[in-house]
């Protein structure tokens, strides 16, 4: 067991922008869904998964 490895980090510029720009997609998202709960309620969570569910069949 004395193989020695080792990780190498290569992250473009592309690959930054990438990360970047789903951080924000993300952040808006979380931002968005937050404020409907707050209007609708919890209701709005049971709405969320049966819409997930019909749109992942």
């Amino acid at each position: 067991m004395s193989e020695n490895h080792s990780l190498e980090r290569h992250l473009s510029g592309r690959h930054v922008n990438m990360i970047a720009l789903g951080g924000t997609i993300g952040t808006g998202l979380f931002l968005g869904a937050g404020e409907s709960i707050q209007k609708a309620g919890p209701t709005i969570l049971l709405i969320y998964i049966v819409t997930g569910f019909l749109y992942s069949q």
